[in-house]
């Protein structure tokens, strides 16, 4: 007997279907156009076939992709007058963007983000990847590694600790509304504790207290708390998230200059292709600005890439991405050109802790230079392509990604599409 389809599933797989053509990345899943490279084809088309998994979702992507297109186009073009100046001034760069975009199949928003319409550089469309497809990409590389000793934060740290790798000691657990100072002897030490959520991403929900010896308590934006109120803060921050104290880390004295006094730290994206030893794939300053507690590109902080030597690179900002900067805006410290103190430890220390696990094959890892050398803070499985893409001024192909992904593809037998 035949099964006949009922308008409820109909209706539910329509549905479903247009939700993943809603937010799949802006690229169709059918023909690609996006030059001649034949890996970075295989790539954007890997990361088409995995976000638009079903045949309907693809046909209603292809329906959705004009308005789509001229929408995103629109949207990121009105950006162009805090960049380039003049009320209208975007509508200049508009008929470009629509042409090339399409006849590139690439994603507006990054377009425009990137500075591709400032270069006019096509032969190189191909070879930048967005962020909606690195997380498709890195998470479908991974899928059946485990990662959590890598991507959360405890595990991390009793991973390094295990191996003995130098990284940002915790002082304390509080999760459900307990606090855990198993860690720090029973009680959390006088001095300046940096609170984080263990999940935290982009420096979201962390808090900078600082320790007062004459008044026995912390105090942040005005608060101040002593040791029975701030262990009571704690207690009732962590009834929905665990969180994380840790001792407030200081940057060595050749690093100050290139802050607002908050941390600063390294980005170092490692590859391991199987079979073969680490290597690093690139590296990028992120510098910590205003009043800002953290250095997250999506905080305000500023991203500067930097060579394989240790020299720094000009800078960029997230909110303003085509105005390179040579000087920092708080210091007034000319920091491109500038050398970074143990910059050969801090690539040395990465390669050791990716040399002690065969996959992930990628990691992004976050180092911090102190007085006593550099130290890791986290380990991201999943990490930012923009801010390399954007320090960089160049694409992710041009540092190695690309082919070192489908190296790791063809490895596993999975093919790249």
């Amino acid at each position: 007997m035949k099964k006949t389809l009922s308008s409820a599933k109909l209706s539910s797989r329509v549905s479903t279907a247009w939700q993943q053509a809603k937010g799949s990345p802006f690229l169709l899943p059918v023909t690609i156009v996006k030059g001649d490279d034949p890996a970075a084809i295989a790539i954007h088309r890997t990361s088409a076939r995995l976000f638009v998994p079903s045949r309907m979702a693809a046909f209603l992507q292809l329906l959705a992709f004009p308005m789509k297109w001229v929408r995103a186009n629109v949207s990121s073009a009105r950006h162009m007058p805090a960049i380039s100046g003049g009320r209208y001034h975007w509508l200049r760069h508009l008929p470009k963007g629509l042409w090339e975009t399409a006849v590139h199949n690439f994603e507006p928003a990054s377009w425009y983000k990137y500075g591709i319409w400032r270069f006019g550089s096509d032969t190189n469309i191909a070879k930048y990847i967005t962020h909606r497809e690195i997380c498709i990409l890195l998470p479908h590389l991974n899928r059946n590694t485990e990662t959590g000793f890598l991507a959360q934060k405890i595990p991390f740290w009793r991973f390094c600790r295990n191996h003995n790798i130098p990284c940002a000691p915790i002082l304390a657990v509080a999760t459900r509304g307990k606090v855990d100072l198993s860690d720090s002897s029973g009680s959390l030490p006088p001095t300046d504790l940096f609170l984080k959520l263990e999940d935290m991403y982009c420096g979201i929900g962390a808090e900078l207290w600082q320790w007062s010896a004459e008044k026995e308590a912390w105090y942040h934006n005005g608060v101040w708390k002593n040791k029975s109120e701030f262990l009571r803060h704690l207690q009732f921050t962590s009834q929905e998230n665990t969180l994380l104290v840790q001792p407030r880390l200081m940057n060595h004295p050749d690093i100050l200059p290139f802050t607002n006094g908050s941390l600063a730290t390294l980005r170092v994206v490692t590859c391991r292709v199987p079979g073969e030893e680490p290597k690093v794939l690139a590296r990028c300053l992120r510098m910590p600005t205003g009043a800002s507690e953290v250095d997250n590109f999506a905080a305000g902080g500023l991203a500067a890439g930097v060579s394989e030597h240790g020299i720094v690179n000009c800078g960029v900002a997230k909110s303003n991405p085509l105005k390179l900067l040579q000087f920092h805006p708080d210091s007034g410290y000319r920091f491109e050109g500038a050398q970074l103190p143990m910059f050969e430890e801090a690539e040395q220390l990465c390669l050791k802790a990716h040399g002690l696990f065969q996959k992930p094959c990628f990691v992004g890892w976050d180092v911090a230079f102190l007085e006593n050398g550099p130290i890791l803070l986290e380990a991201n499985t999943t990490w930012c392509v923009d801010l390399l893409q954007m320090a960089y001024q160049k694409p992710a192909g041009d540092f190695g990604f690309i082919d070192a992904y489908i190296s790791c593809l063809r490895e596993e037998g999975s093919g790249a599409g």
